[in-house]
């Protein structure tokens, strides 16, 4: 019986996408080979997979009250997919281990939050703020930060682009919670947004959005003096449009529909990543 279908259908490689870009980003910011970057990349789809897969573990009975499609756990099992957790883990930090000990360190960083994210004693993801902050840490700071130290050290520049990165983040992961919310409800799961509602979710969604890209784009200039106006200008216009789609979710009443707006937004981070790779190169 082939199980891989079923391993990748639980571990969604495609909400790997954005802090693998940033793993690249952080690489070609500091010169890293083809070669690194794409172990780097490699070494932390591993570990993204294993904490996504935790994920599910952990909130198996929320997923069932929020009718998502689990017939790949279910074919899986619990005990098979937390065998399949431990490997990957071990493969990923092995990898990062090959690649420097700063790299490993920083994967041990990502494993640990995202158990405290999930798993009890903790179980931050029951906490509004907190929750938030980890997310932005786990899919843009550390994701950025191994891409740079798999190829150097880190640099004011890389500290501060990196924060302003998962400030950004964090205006999307503030957003996530709109599929969910039938079951987080039920199971008295305190997010964000259940706990301050739908109206602040988005104006805190469009707030960190404004300081996360705003910042970047400082960041950028302040340590790239060189670059062109017309460089900065674009960039502008383009994190105005992206604030504005977080201003679109005010339109909609459903969690559905909010949700699909939700996933447009994370479509359309695609073009700030691109315009930081324009930069970068």
């Amino acid at each position: 019986m082939n199980l891989l279908p079923h391993i990748f259908r639980i571990a969604r490689p495609y909400n790997a996408i954005l802090p693998l870009i940033l793993v690249a980003l952080g690489g070609i910011s500091e010169g890293a080979s083809t070669a690194v970057i794409l172990m780097t990349v490699s070494a932390f789809f591993l570990l993204h997979s294993a904490v996504t897969i935790w994920n599910d573990i952990e909130d198996i009975h929320i997923d069932r009250d929020n009718y998502r499609d689990l017939s790949s756990f279910d074919k899986l099992g619990k005990n098979a997919l937390k065998r399949i957790v431990i490997f990957l883990i071990a493969v990923g930090l092995g990898c990062g281990l090959l690649l420097s000990v700063n790299v490993f360190v920083v994967f041990i960083c990502f494993v640990s939050l995202s158990y405290a994210y999930n798993s009890p004693p903790l179980q931050l993801s029951r906490r509004p703020i907190a929750s938030i902050v980890i997310l932005g840490a786990c899919y843009a700071l550390l994701p950025f930060w191994t891409g740079v130290l798999a190829a150097g050290q880190l640099s004011t520049y890389s500290v501060v682009l990196g924060v302003t990165l998962a400030i950004s983040r964090m205006s999307l992961s503030i957003l996530k919670d709109y599929k969910d919310a039938h079951g987080d409800a039920k199971h008295t799961k305190k997010t964000f947004l259940l706990v301050y509602g739908r109206t602040v979710t988005r104006r805190t969604s469009m707030l960190l959005a404004c300081i996360g890209y705003a910042f970047t784009l400082a960041t950028a200039w302040w340590f790239q003096p060189s670059l062109s106006t017309f460089y900065l200008i674009i960039g502008v216009f383009l994190c105005a449009w992206l604030v504005s789609q977080r201003q679109v979710l005010r339109k909609f009443s459903t969690y559905k529909a909010l949700n699909e707006q939700f996933h447009k937004c994370i479509h359309y981070e695609l073009l700030f990543y691109g315009y930081l790779a324009w930069l970068i190169t």
